[in-house]
């Protein structure tokens, strides 16, 4: 099914349905929003857009069959064994970002700003890391202890490990916080 009968059949959809006409569609758009978006015909800026459902794998192949043919053959841009582009220490600063937004509550981790303050590789070949915390407020500060230090200790603990199977080494990680006024 083409992108346009496909918009078509889910704005005639939408026609149905209707909460109150007056006001909202249901999805949270208000009628002149819905009525903008019916008379739109393809996305602007996208030469394909594909609906599809990676949960229950609905249309994936499609897309994938899309992938194949536009595919086009050139020359890599990195070694084959360069696994990113990023520095090791953007590396272990995202995975401590992960952690945080992984066990933090609501807009906690977007509040948090981190910096490395030890990067020491040791003669065992082990690597030494301590980031250092910056939390803005005092309550956030106990979400992200947590009781009894579990919260930043399971952070620590899981970050660690990823560091280790990125670096390939052994990564000893330590983190630590501090109320930033």
């Amino acid at each position: 099914m083409h992108i346009q009968q496909k918009a078509t059949l889910e704005a005639q959809a939408g026609e149905e349905l209707c909460l109150n006409p007056d006001t909202q569609v249901q999805g949270g758009l208000s009628r002149e929003q819905f009525r903008k978006l019916r008379g739109r015909s393809g996305w602007p800026h996208f030469k394909d857009v594909f609906m599809l459902c990676a949960a229950d794998g609905e249309d994936v192949d499609t897309l994938k069959r899309y992938l194949m043919v536009t595919a086009k053959p050139g020359p890599w841009h990195y070694h084959s064994d360069v696994v990113t582009d990023q520095s090791p220490e953007d590396v272990c600063v995202n995975t401590v970002r992960e952690k945080l937004l992984e066990y933090l509550p609501q807009e906690v981790p977007y509040t948090i700003s981190q910096h490395i303050e030890l990067w020491r590789e040791t003669e065992d070949g082990k690597l030494d890391i301590s980031v250092k915390l910056h939390v803005k407020k005092n309550s956030h500060m106990s979400m992200v202890i947590g009781p009894g230090g579990q919260v930043m200790a399971k952070i620590a603990h899981e970050a660690s490990e990823d560091l280790t199977n990125a670096f390939m080494r052994e990564v000893r990680l330590k983190i630590s916080a501090s109320l930033k006024n």
